[in-house]
C-alpha cells in the first residue's frame, strides 16, 4: 500500500471516530438528566449489595462461633464421612437453605474474608448504565467517564477501587488475548491425544418451563470410550463449578438422546496456581504444566479422569 493510500486511509478511519464521538456526546448531553439519575442508582445499588453481603458475613461468622444454622437456628454437626459441617435440621424444607462449613474452615478464615470484602466496582458498571439509558452503540465507555467527570461525577471504579474504568477495560482486553492464546496452547496438547476434538462448540438448549439459553464449550474430546468436556480457566480462581455442571448435564441429555453409552469425563484444565482461592473451593481440576510431556494418549486421559468434576443433580 502506498503512503497516499495509507494516508487516505487514516483520515478516513479518523473522521469515523470523530463522527462518532460527537454521536455520542449529542446523545449524552441530550440524556444528562436520565444518565446522571442511573448513575447515582447504581452507585447506591452496589452500597447497599455491600452492606448486605457484609452482614452476612458477620452472620456466618457467629454461625460458626456458636456452631448454629444462621437460617434455622438448629445446632450444626461435623459430618466426618463427608469432610464438612452441615445443620442437623437440613430436611426442614421452610428454610431455603440451611448452613454448612467445609472442614478446614477456622474464625481466622472467616475474619479474613469479612476484612476482604468491600464496594467493589467490574470494569465494565457502565454497561449497565448504558442499558438504563437505551444507549446507542456510538457510545462507548470513555465517552460515558468522561461526560460524567465533565459533570464533576467521578469513575466509580476510581472512587472505590484501584485503577480506573478505562485502565481495567484495558487490562480485561490484554487477559483476553493471553487467555486465548493459553487456551490454544492446552487444545494442541490435548487433541493429539484423541481421535476427535472439536473447539468452542455453541449449544442452544431449553428447559421445561424456562426461555432458551446456550452454552459455548471449550474443548470436546473424544474417542472410542468416552466423551470429554474440559473447561480451560486461568486460574482455580476462575473455576465456577456449575457451570461445569450445566456443560456435562446438557451434553449427557444429548448423548442419551441418541443412545451414545460411552463414559462422560467433565474436567477443569487450569492455566496456573496463580490468584487467591476461596478455600471452600474444593472442585478437582488438573494443571496445564502437569499434561506437558506425558507422552501416552493413555496417561493424559488417565488424568483428566483422575480429576474429573463431580457431577450432582441439581
Amino acid at each position: 500500500m502506498k503512503g497516499d493510500e495509507v494516508s487516505k486511509m487514516m483520515n478516513y478511519f479518523s473522521k469515523k471516530t470523530d463522527q462518532r464521538k460527537t454521536q455520542a456526546s449529542v446523545y449524552l448531553e441530550s440524556h444528562k438528566s436520565e444518565l446522571i439519575s442511573a448513575y447515582h442508582e447504581i452507585e447506591k445499588e452496589e452500597i447497599e449489595n455491600f452492606k448486605k453481603e457484609k452482614q452476612y458475613l458477620l452472620e456466618r461468622k457467629r454461625s460458626w462461633q456458636e456452631k448454629k444454622c444462621q437460617h434455622c437456628g438448629s445446632k450444626l454437626r461435623f459430618i466426618s464421612a463427608y469432610g464438612f459441617w452441615g445443620c442437623y435440621n437440613y430436611r426442614d424444607s421452610r428454610y431455603e437453605q440451611h448452613t454448612t462449613f467445609h472442614s478446614d474452615v477456622d474464625a481466622d478464615t472467616l475474619d479474613s474474608c469479612i476484612s476482604r470484602s468491600s464496594i467493589s466496582f467490574k470494569a465494565h458498571w457502565f454497561k449497565e448504565l448504558k442499558t438504563r439509558i437505551n444507549a446507542p452503540e456510538c457510545v462507548k465507555g470513555g465517552d460515558i467517564v468522561g461526560f460524567l467527570r465533565k459533570n464533576n461525577l467521578p469513575d466509580l471504579v476510581e472512587k472505590y477501587c484501584s485503577g480506573s474504568t478505562l485502565s481495567k477495560i484495558n487490562s480485561l482486553t490484554k487477559t483476553k488475548a493471553e487467555t486465548k492464546v493459553e487456551e490454544q496452547l492446552i487444545v494442541d496438547l490435548l487433541k493429539e491425544h484423541f481421535p476427535k476434538h472439536l473447539k468452542q462448540v455453541y449449544i442452544k438448549y431449553k428447559e421445561v418451563g424456562k426461555p432458551k439459553k446456550h452454552i459455548i464449550l471449550d474443548l470436546l474430546l473424544s474417542d472410542s470410550d468416552a466423551v470429554y468436556v474440559v473447561e480451560i480457566k486461568r486460574s482455580p480462581s476462575d473455576i465456577k463449578e456449575e457451570q461445569l455442571n450445566k456443560y456435562h448435564e446438557v451434553i449427557r441429555f444429548i448423548m442419551n438422546e441418541k443412545n451414545d453409552h460411552r463414559a462422560l469425563i467433565s474436567t477443569f484444565v487450569v492455566t496456573s496456581k496463580g490468584g487467591y482461592v476461596s478455600p471452600y473451593n474444593t472442585v478437582p481440576y488438573v494443571l496445564h504444566s502437569d499434561l506437558m510431556g506425558l507422552g501416552k494418549s493413555w496417561i493424559v486421559q488417565d488424568r483428566l479422569v483422575v480429576n474429573q468434576f463431580k457431577y450432582s443433580v441439581v
